[in-house]
């Protein structure tokens, strides 16, 4: 009654704990208590393996552990296994005994144990044995199942981890419409969200692949290094068109590291609408520290670049498309006056060149590069005997003349993308101090973009031949924006013009504006 009374407060303490080394350990401890045992181990088996290891033990000796690795049917454990009965042996000091660990699926191993006693265990003794051995199996079956659930969990969590940070990638990515900003963008998203070391982006050139862009391979790895074709696990990755793993790079003696440390590589393709454009590469310095898992999410990741790169093309495409349609708008107008040839251009990049020092978003740029080019285009509704006047122009034909920004967002109210360019292209020629036209706005009630426009536009004109005048020297043109500074001119864009362009001609004493080219 006393051993029964023991093995069910075992078997409740048993109960209690979820994890196999848990279990184990409490078994262990509770069988030397009840049954006297000098030694006791419980072995496992090792499935993928076939053989009973030794897992946890108390009063054994290392070199037992050696011994006690054996496959069913193999000694007196593995008989004790294979036959799913309780065997014992008579020894020199003592008795062996092993007892069968049992579950509905099936036998999971053996509980062996000396006993310091001269005669076998009596029936009884085997019976009583075998209960606590059962105590054993169940919870130990019980934790397993906790244990791989904990896992599953585990892996469900992490799967759902990288979902989330492959979800928020593709959307940053999407984002991204300039092809450098893009791959800058996805390499540092991958090595933050996905937790890679290292990531790199090569596209094709031909028989070489390019590195365009890296995050995490620091100074020593720079944009523009080329790998000539079949060298390393990037071109057998794109001559293949799949993903590759390799586990420990010092087996690969093609490997090309980014890294000198670097132990393991995955290297997934790039697909474009005609074939493979490029490959994507990570590192880690430790061997087989990617995965099948990891080479799916990365892969999955480098088709959210492969997308992203395709629609940063058509972007590109477009905005090539796009400002080529506006330039020739401008180019249309500009050829009713030859006197006005390339002064949307200049204007345009006089504007930009004021925009860099005043540090306007590249958005912004984006948007005063169109109203640049695009400011003056209300002068189609002009009639060419005003706008060509060589005389000075009466009321009427200076009102005309003044309805031309109203004329051009006329014009381009209808084109969508322009929506943006619309409000400085109709302000242009608003004065700080409010004495401009059309609105009469003033101050900072004056876009910025429109404010950068009228100073450009102004000195561009002065420094320009025109129907009724000879073009004003630059630096008397110069002086002319001073002197409107604050009245009708932002000054602190007069202060970037003068910071730029004003400097530039002031140092070189040029009697001309620059040529196009040396403001590119």
């Amino acid at each position: 009654m006393a051993h029964l009374r023991l093995i069910r407060n075992a078997g409740s303490e048993f109960e209690a704990d979820h994890t196999v080394d848990g279990v184990l350990e409490k078994g262990l401890w509770w069988a030397e208590r009840i049954f006297g045992l000098r030694s006791c181990a419980v072995l496992l088996l090792d499935e993928e393996a076939g053989v009973l290891r030794m897992f946890k033990s108390r009063g054994y000796r290392p070199s037992d552990a050696v011994r006690l690795n054996l496959r069913p049917g193999e000694g007196l454990e593995g008989r004790a296994f294979q036959e799913r009965c309780p065997l014992q042996s008579a020894m020199i000091e003592g008795v062996r005994v092993s007892v069968p660990l049992v579950t509905a699926e099936g036998t999971m191993g053996v509980l062996a144990a000396d006993l310091p006693r001269n005669e076998p265990l009596t029936a009884d003794e085997l019976d009583l044995l075998g209960l606590f051995a059962a105590n054993v199996s169940a919870s130990l079956h019980n934790a397993r199942l906790a244990e791989r659930a904990s896992a599953d969990a585990a892996r469900l969590q992490m799967r759902a981890r990288d979902l989330a940070a492959l979800n928020e990638i593709g959307m940053h990515i999407a984002t991204f419409t300039d092809l450098d900003s893009l791959i800058e963008g996805a390499m540092k998203l991958a090595c933050q969200s996905l937790f890679f070391r290292s990531c790199a982006l090569l596209l094709k050139d031909g028989d070489e692949l390019v590195l365009r862009g890296h995050y995490g391979f620091g100074e020593g790895v720079g944009s523009g290094l080329k790998i000539p074709r079949s060298q390393g696990i990037a071109w057998r990755c794109a001559d293949r068109g799949e993903p590759l793993l390799v586990p420990d790079v010092a087996a690969d003696p093609g490997h090309q590291p980014g890294f000198s440390d670097a132990c393991c590589e995955m290297a997934a393709p790039i697909h474009g609408p005609f074939g493979v454009v490029g490959v994507l590469v990570a590192e880690s310095p430790k061997v087989h520290s990617f995965n099948d898992t990891s080479l799916e999410l990365f892969a999955t990741f480098a088709h959210q670049v492969a997308s992203a790169l395709e629609n940063a093309r058509l972007h590109e495409t477009n905005r090539n498309t796009f400002y080529q349609t506006i330039r020739a708008l401008a180019q249309a107008l500009e050829m009713r006056d030859s006197y006005t040839h390339g002064h949307s251009e200049r204007v345009r990049k006089y504007s930009i060149e004021i925009a860099r020092l005043l540090e306007l978003s590249p958005h912004d740029i984006e948007i005063l590069e169109q109203a640049s080019l695009l400011h003056d285009i209300g002068k189609i509704g002009v009639r060419d005997s005003v706008l060509l006047k060589t005389t000075t122009l009466d009321v009427e034909e200076r009102a005309a003349i003044e309805r031309h920004p109203v004329i051009g967002d006329s014009i381009l109210h209808p084109v969508g993308f322009l929506r943006e360019a619309l409000e400085s292209v109709l302000h242009h020629h608003e004065h700080f101090d409010g004495t401009g036209y059309p609105s009469g706005l003033k101050g900072e009630e004056i876009p910025l973009v429109a404010r950068i426009i009228a100073v450009a536009d102004s000195y561009d004109a002065m420094t320009s031949d025109r129907p009724y005048r000879r073009a004003m020297d630059p630096q008397e043109a110069i002086r002319e924006i001073e002197r409107g500074c604050g009245l009708h001119f932002d000054p602190k864009v007069v202060a970037a013009f003068l910071a730029t362009i004003g400097l530039r001609f002031r140092l070189s004493g040029e009697s001309a504006p620059l040529p196009m080219q040396a403001m590119d």
